[in-house]
């Protein structure tokens, strides 16, 4: 594999994991916060985390891809 590719994979590789983590801690804050709720507020955002079900799906199978794709990026 080329310099160039192996440098583009982790550039790559480095972006979904700062992806990752901001997720988890989007979802981490928004959760303690939701929990700090007043009932009426605390009824309407359960879907900024409830829906974040499609994310985390994605991350886990991009996870997989991206595990697969290090050892080809360290050359």
């Amino acid at each position: 594999m080329s310099e160039t590719n192996a440098a583009a994979l982790r550039r790559i590789i480095r972006e979904f994991e700062a992806l990752n983590q901001a997720f988890d801690r989007y979802m981490e804050r928004v959760d303690t916060a939701i929990c700090e709720l007043d009932e009426p507020l605390f009824d309407r955002v359960p879907p900024l985390i409830g829906d974040a079900v499609d994310v985390s799906l994605f991350l886990r199978d991009a996870g997989d891809l991206i595990d697969a794709l290090r050892p080809i990026a360290k050359g």
